[in-house]
């Protein structure tokens, strides 16, 4: 074989290869997982609500980004896995507000009692929050979206219609100064007990009564012994869906992107309605064991509501000039929202 024609075979191989490179598919590019900790079980409306938003996110990454769910507390408690994403250990945290304050004190004003005038106000001010409540984290993770957990309300072994009905009373608290304060507003004495331990010390006659939502009081016993469960709605307990900031800044622009539209699975409004027909159910299903699920008359809630906003100031007394611009920022909304 001559020169030029062992040259001319050598170019002719050369571009039969740049053409298959060429034509060969591209290989996707690797998954990026995100694990998600939650302590809802894994049949629970809000497990409903977190696959909803993993399955849109999978659905604009095209699969580039799996979200691992772990329901049911299965790597810890809320304060524990709060803990593990703030140490980058856990690349998301979903859980309630209290627990969120603890390391984000702005947030603690939406659990303040009556702040909200009615559930519609709720979702209207809850769907607009975003930036502020990230801001608000001040580096703590980046905020995605909020989810309803359920109104606060008054369980009892007997009818409660008014404050004064829960005077000298011992009466369950949620481990949270809010709780204890506006308990002692209504005449009660609060008792700090952990979430587990609740029917228990209803059976042992430790408390008459609690503070607790209404799946809550429903899932763990209480209602078999706290029979009377008033819907007073004195503060409006909410979730979380935060990202550990050490992940976030492992994600390109387009995947953080990515995370954020695909928060239009769980809109506060849809995922709300979501909660309500649960409760329906919930209520539903109680009342026929023989609970009495009521709601105050006017005249009855506006009793509440008094007590309940006269803690304010004992709240917010040593209240930081930022925890206040996060409240007056929801204000603000309120009275657009009206």
């Amino acid at each position: 074989m001559s020169k030029r024609t062992k040259l001319r075979a050598g170019v002719t191989a050369l571009i039969a290869s740049a053409a298959l490179f060429a034509t060969a598919p591209v290989a996707p590019a690797a998954t990026v997982s995100l694990r998600l900790a939650t302590a809802a079980p894994e049949k629970s409306v809000w497990m409903g609500m977190l696959k909803a938003w993993k399955t849109r996110v999978a659905d604009l990454s095209k699969g580039d980004i799996d979200i691992e769910l772990y329901p049911s507390g299965q790597l810890g408690a809320m304060d524990e896995t709060l803990s593990q994403m703030l140490r980058g250990r856990l690349d998301i945290y979903t859980g309630s507000i209290p627990y969120l304050a603890s390391v984000a004190p702005d947030l603690g004003v939406l659990v303040l009692p009556y702040l909200f005038d009615s559930e519609a106000q709720s979702v209207c001010v809850m769907s607009r929050l975003d930036a502020a409540t990230n801001a608000a984290l001040d580096g703590k993770g980046e905020f995605i979206a909020f989810m309803p957990v359920g109104w606060m309300n008054i369980s009892s072994t007997t009818p409660v219609h008014v404050p004064s009905d829960l005077a000298g009373r011992k009466i369950r608290s949620n481990p949270l100064n809010v709780s204890n304060i506006l308990l002692r507003a209504y005449g009660a004495n609060p008792v700090p007990i952990a979430p587990a331990e609740t029917a228990s010390a209803l059976s042992t006659g430790l408390v008459s009564g609690g503070d607790n939502a209404l799946a809550f009081w429903a899932s763990t016993g209480q209602a078999r012994i706290s029979k009377y469960y008033l819907q007073v709605h004195h503060y409006l307990n909410t979730s979380a869906i935060v990202i550990s900031e050490r992940s976030w800044k492992k994600l390109s622009p387009d995947q953080q992107k990515i995370l954020h539209d695909a928060a239009d699975a769980i809109a506060y409004p849809k995922v709300q309605k979501m909660l309500d027909g649960f409760e329906k159910k919930v209520i539903a299903k109680v009342t026929a064991a023989g609970a009495v699920v009521s709601t105050p008359t006017p005249e009855q809630k506006a009793l509440w509501r008094k007590a309940g906003q006269g803690t304010w100031d004992e709240i917010l007394k040593d209240a930081s000039p930022s925890k206040r611009a996060y409240l007056a920022k929801i204000e603000a909304l309120k009275a657009d929202c009206n």
